[in-house]
């Protein structure tokens, strides 16, 4: 047989290897439906380097508050995480230093510290804090500088305290996380919107106040110290609704799941999911490896139910 005859007989068989290949992954998907791991099997996710990044970079209410979550949930290297649990609290105990950082916070509104945003949120919380912040953007402006619209718009907000019972105190806590540098550019741009709206009637303004209600929500449960590790990474609205409902479930969990796997990744990943709790136990226990598991497992059963279909 000459080549220009091989090439031919080869290309004349291919369409029909393709197929039986083809025929042949559908049949193993079909037949094996746990040929994936079962992701509840894989190693648990080490949380510890995270917590001496943290420790490093003095954010010791968050480094504590990550410590405390793994010995909880009795992860790997609880031991190593109860001695640096103790070791940050010895360095964040002076009670002078402590009480300084509150009082700075109070006046100034520095938020860098979770003591100084303990005091910024408390002087918040009183008409002297938001005529204070309105007072200096007011100078910014009046001087030629660039002024911070989201604390404007968290400032009006926080005066209307009619609106709801977040109003008392959300928007407090929103301005000491601007302040801290928590709150990105884009979720800074949701907020400030979303704060204009609300003191508007109309939908729009309902659909902002139910946004306040489910930020305020996700806040209460987390808690400040891990609440800044979520707020860092929310970009959207979509994303507020369905962490506050991971929230109510389990805030340990969902702190973990956004140290491990990413609010965006654990956000998409709970968007749907059939059973939220066991979703939201994977990110926290096995973090992305885990997730990744999930996302071939929901591949695998699109994939079966075409085979049937066809």
């Amino acid at each position: 047989m000459t080549v220009l005859g091989v090439i031919g007989y080869i290309f004349r068989r291919l369409p029909c290897a393709a197929a039986l290949l083809a025929l042949a992954g559908f049949i193993w998907v079909a037949l094996h439906p746990d040929s994936t791991a079962d992701p509840e099997r894989l190693p648990d996710f080490d949380y510890l380097p995270t917590a001496r990044r943290l420790a490093e970079e003095e954010k010791y209410d968050e480094c504590i508050q990550l410590c405390e979550d793994v010995i909880a949930l009795r992860l790997p290297r609880s031991a190593e995480a109860e001695r640096l649990r103790d070791e940050c609290r010895r360095r964040r105990e002076s009670f002078l230093h402590r009480g300084t950082l509150a009082v700075r916070g109070f006046v100034t509104g520095d938020a860098s510290t979770l003591e100084a945003a303990i005091g910024a949120v408390v002087s918040d919380m009183t008409l002297y804090g938001d005529v204070r912040d309105l007072s200096v953007q007011g100078w910014r402006k009046l001087s030629g500088r660039e002024t911070d619209r989201l604390i404007i718009a968290l400032s009006a907000l926080g005066l209307a305290t009619e609106l709801a019972d977040w109003a008392d105190w959300l928007p407090a806590v929103l301005k000491a996380f601007g302040r801290a540098g928590v709150i990105g550019k884009r979720f800074g741009r949701v907020l400030t919107e979303a704060a204009k709206l609300a003191l508007k009637g109309g939908a729009k303004g309902k659909a902002a106040r139910a946004f306040f209600g489910d930020l305020g929500g996700l806040i209460r449960k987390c808690n400040l110290s891990r609440s800044k590790a979520v707020m860092r990474q929310i970009d959207s609205a979509r994303q507020v609704k369905i962490l506050a409902a991971a929230a109510a479930h389990s805030p340990r969990q969902l702190h973990l799941g956004c140290r491990s796997a990413g609010v965006k990744r654990l956000s998409a990943a709970l968007d749907g999911a059939a059973s939220p709790a066991r979703t939201l136990r994977i990110a926290a226990r096995q973090g992305p490896d885990g997730l990744r598991v999930l996302e071939l497992l929901k591949k695998s059963k699109t994939v079966k139910r075409i085979k049937w279909g066809a």
